[in-house]
């Protein structure tokens, strides 16, 4: 019963998140300077085999190299460029980048117990934008700095700039 409540709630999270982030991006794009309304598309992640979810899971902090508390996002679309920023001593996983773009980032939290529900990442003619939907799983400690990293592989993207909003939920 708890699991069955858990999964509902779970669903329910994601599709109010992928409703908010359809509605606050349609306003964003009625803002452009020409006032031409631009089409939002939602770019959906790339489902990826246990080994690679738990590679990224287990070394986004060697991919994203700051000993600061400033949120980072990175764009990487080739091997070159990921094998020169990678620290770690694992075996990298095989992407495609000529089908594929993985996008890896951290976010500063000034408290412990913060996960990621959901992750949106949307475009238009001009720019590509990512909604980050968090939670707290635990009690939250004050003045606890951490880092929240995340991560995604999306079909092949051609811009280098993405917009991160991040979203109590």
């Amino acid at each position: 019963m708890y699991k069955e409540s858990k999964m509902i709630m779970k669903r329910t999270s994601k599709l109010f998140a992928e409703a908010l982030a359809i509605i606050l991006l349609s306003s964003l794009s009625a803002c452009s300077s020409n006032d031409e309304i631009l089409p939002e598309t939602i770019i959906n992640e790339i489902k990826c085999s246990n080994d690679v979810t738990q590679f990224f899971d287990n070394e986004c902090d060697k991919i994203i190299k700051t000993d600061t508390y400033i949120d980072s996002c990175i764009i990487i679309n080739s091997a070159e460029q990921f094998n020169s920023i990678y620290s770690g001593d694992k075996q990298i996983p095989y992407i495609d980048f000529s089908k594929y773009t993985l996008v890896v980032g951290q976010k500063s939290m000034n408290s412990y117990g913060w996960a990621i529900d959901n992750k949106i990442l949307c475009s238009n003619e001009n720019q590509l934008m990512m909604s980050l939907y968090i939670s707290s799983k635990t009690e939250l400690h004050a003045q606890a700095f951490m880092k929240l990293y995340y991560w995604g592989i999306y079909p092949k993207l051609s811009s280098e700039h993405l917009i991160i909003s991040i979203f109590d939920m």
